[in-house]
């Protein structure tokens, strides 16, 4: 399955022309977004309309070396994990970003700690990170509010929370080789505090109907 998130590039044209080109050996959907939501609708529409044992996302910038896939199954097969999460910080070294995101990303896993303490519980290093292996019938129903970044935060929390079965591997992300980081990052980091306070406080409004926010292709 590919999602495209409402993109207004071409990315859409270049999926229908490459599901073509496999359509012999690939039996794959396109969903497309009626506009550009965010990351966590593609992550909520992923876990909802996907099929199969396991759901695998990976980071779009490629940040992380892709045959690290291979480990994340064997890791989640072998101990039968709810969820296998990579981890940066395990790799003890920083992100090959700027200053300010590495500041952002160590603020952000302090942050957390101090109000979530199911993931001291869990011992989870890092929370961001959208390079996992889901065990899909354990997040197909999960409730996701959160339309950006933050989201990946919200579903490692929640599944904290659910006391799922979360591993981690050591993951070196070696930067951006391609394009430009859609992040903007200060809404990034209010979207991160407004899912704390109202999540705390159990203010989060219910998720929109995500059937009627895509097409089938």
């Amino acid at each position: 399955m590919w999602i495209d998130d409402g993109s207004e590039d071409g990315t859409l044209s270049k999926l229908k022309a490459a599901k073509f080109k496999l359509s012999k050996d690939f039996d794959i959907k396109i969903i497309s977004h009626k506009k550009n939501y965010g990351y966590g609708r593609t992550i909520r529409n992923s876990f909802a309309l996907s099929n199969g044992d396991y759901l695998v996302t990976y980071d779009s910038d490629c940040c992380y070396d892709y045959k690290i896939i291979l480990e994340l199954i064997n890791k989640a097969q072998d101990n039968q994990a709810d969820m296998v999460n990579v981890s940066y910080v395990l790799g003890n070294k920083d992100m090959n970003v700027s200053f300010v995101r590495n500041l952002i990303s160590k603020a952000s896993i302090l942050i957390y700690k101090l109000f979530f303490l199911s993931l001291k519980r869990k011992n989870i290093s890092y929370y961001n990170c959208s390079f996992r292996i889901y065990r899909l019938d354990k997040f197909k129903s999960m409730e996701v509010h959160s339309d950006d970044f933050n989201a990946c935060a919200e579903v490692m929390i929640r599944a904290c929370e659910l006391n799922y079965k979360i591993l981690e591997i050591a993951g070196e992300n070696i930067g951006r080789k391609y394009g430009s980081s859609k992040m903007k990052v200060l809404r990034n980091i209010f979207n991160h505090f407004y899912f704390i306070f109202s999540y705390k406080i159990k203010f989060l409004k219910k998720s929109s109907n995500i059937n009627n926010s895509y097409n089938f292709y």
